[in-house]
């Protein structure tokens, strides 16, 4: 599962820019909604974007774009039941959350003032 994890992880980190926004709260909000639509994308489920707050819809869109990427990339996710997407997303989240909020070096990311 590390293995996958790290995959993931890379993938997301060379080609999301949603998970580098410019200040801590940002960045967590963003990684926080695009990882809660994830399960539901990958269980298929219907998502009713209309009711969506208009941050969601951002969240569900860069959601939506990561799962067909990730789904055609990494085809043992379509071989996985729920449980181990969850495990495997819950790691994911964990290590981006770490290198990008926990670890960033970028001392104006957590500046109070905006």
């Amino acid at each position: 599962m590390e293995k996958k994890v790290d995959e993931i992880l890379e993938f997301i980190m060379e080609r999301c820019l949603w998970q580098f926004h410019s200040r801590e709260w940002d960045r967590t909000e963003n990684i926080n909604g695009v990882f809660g639509m994830l399960p539901k994308l990958f269980a298929g489920e219907k998502i009713a974007v209309k009711d969506l707050e208009p941050k969601d819809k951002g969240h569900y869109a860069d959601a939506k774009i990561l799962s067909d990427q990730l789904l055609e990339k990494f085809s043992y996710l379509k071989d996985m039941s729920a449980s181990e997407k969850d495990e495997l997303l819950d790691g994911v989240k964990a290590k981006l959350v770490d290198v990008s909020i926990t670890k960033c070096r970028n001392e104006e990311l957590r500046v109070p003032f905006y």
